[in-house]
């Protein structure tokens, strides 16, 4: 029987002050839809498993101050698990750090984290801002044509208002008003 799906989101709690970063992690999705941080938790124990994702539990609610940074915008969560250390390597997106972007998971075998791995994660920041400004230019195409179309609709039903008003034969070339 395979295991339930892991959750990695909870709500955020705060007790007054002003109100806390809501942050959330999200995964990082090839072209073809694969994600491969998903696909390395789920290959985990589920005791090894349990503390990846308390790791990065705790870098959402305390925020980077909870990870290591590495380079540039990549920084890791660092995970004991049984007799296996993991890192997952994540990059924040959003205006406000809101978004904890997973880009990499692996089985920590050596002191420093492989320069090969840091670069995959800063080529996948890459491809995700990429992808994401390919799709905002063509959500805001798709905002323009609603727009574009949403005014002739207005053009038209103030037409179509006004018509009954008017006196119109289609056999005379003017029209004069009742």
């Amino acid at each position: 029987m395979a295991p339930a799906k892991r959750s990695r989101e909870k709500t955020d709690s705060a007790a007054g002050g002003p109100p806390p970063i809501r942050r959330r992690w999200r995964d990082y999705k090839t072209a073809a839809g694969r994600s491969p941080v998903e696909g390395f938790i789920d290959k985990l124990s589920d005791s090894d498993a349990a503390a990846v994702l308390a790791g990065m539990e705790e870098v959402r609610d305390r925020g980077l101050r909870a990870a290591r940074h590495l380079d540039g915008d990549i920084w890791e969560v660092r995970v004991d698990g049984d007799r296996v250390i993991y890192r997952i390597l994540l990059a924040e997106e959003g205006s406000r750090g809101q978004i904890l972007l997973a880009l990499d998971g692996f089985n920590k075998k050596t002191q420093k984290t492989p320069p090969a791995t840091i670069e995959l994660a800063k080529r996948r920041l890459a491809d995700w801002r990429r992808r994401g400004e390919q799709l905002s230019r063509v959500v805001d195409e798709e905002v323009k044509h609603q727009a574009a179309t949403f005014s002739s609709v207005v053009v038209v039903s103030s037409l179509v208002t006004l018509i009954p008003s008017l006196n119109f034969t289609p056999s005379s070339t003017s029209v004069t008003s009742s």
